[in-house]
C-alpha cells in the first residue's frame, strides 16, 4: 500500500490542473498603451494586420491578429490619441505599431496591452485590414 500512496497523490494533481479559462494575463507583462499627441499619432503609418478578436478584462487588452512577417518579435505599440472627440462616451482614434518585416508568414498570436491609464468611458477607433473596431471602455 506504501508504494501507491505517491501514485495516488500524483492522480489527484494531474486532475486539478487549470485550464485556459482559469489563466489570466498578467498585467505586468503586458505594456502600457501610449497616448501621444496627434502629430505624433499622424506619423506613425497604419501597419497591416487582420484582427481576429480582442478582449478587454479589467485593464488588460488582449489583440488576436494575423500578420505577415518573419517571426511574432515585432515590437508591438499601441498608440492612443491624446485628442478626444466631443461625444458621449468620447472617442479616440488608436494604431498598432510594428516592425516591418520582408517575409510573407502567416503568423496568428495574441498581444496585450495594459489600457489603465486611459480616462473612461472612452470609444478606440481601431483600424485594421478588415475595417474599423470600435473597443468601448466602461
Amino acid at each position: 500500500m506504501k508504494n501507491w500512496f505517491p501514485i495516488i497523490i500524483l492522480f489527484f494533481i494531474s486532475c486539478n490542473s487549470a485550464n485556459d479559462d482559469d489563466v489570466e494575463v498578467d498585467i505586468s507583462s503586458c505594456p502600457p498603451v501610449e497616448i501621444v499627441k496627434r502629430t505624433v499619432f499622424d506619423s506613425n503609418d497604419l501597419q497591416e494586420f487582420e484582427l481576429v478578436s480582442h478582449t478587454l478584462t479589467r485593464n488588460t487588452l488582449k489583440i488576436t491578429m494575423k500578420v505577415r512577417g518573419c517571426n511574432f518579435q515585432r515590437n508591438f505599440r499601441l498608440l492612443i490619441s491624446e485628442e478626444k472627440s466631443k461625444s458621449n462616451p468620447p472617442q479616440q482614434d488608436v494604431k498598432l505599431i510594428f516592425t516591418e518585416q520582408n517575409c510573407n508568414s502567416l503568423f496568428d498570436l495574441t498581444i496585450c496591452f495594459d489600457v489603465s491609464s486611459i480616462d473612461r468611458p472612452a470609444v478606440l477607433k481601431f483600424p485594421h485590414d478588415n475595417g474599423v473596431t470600435e473597443i468601448e471602455l466602461f
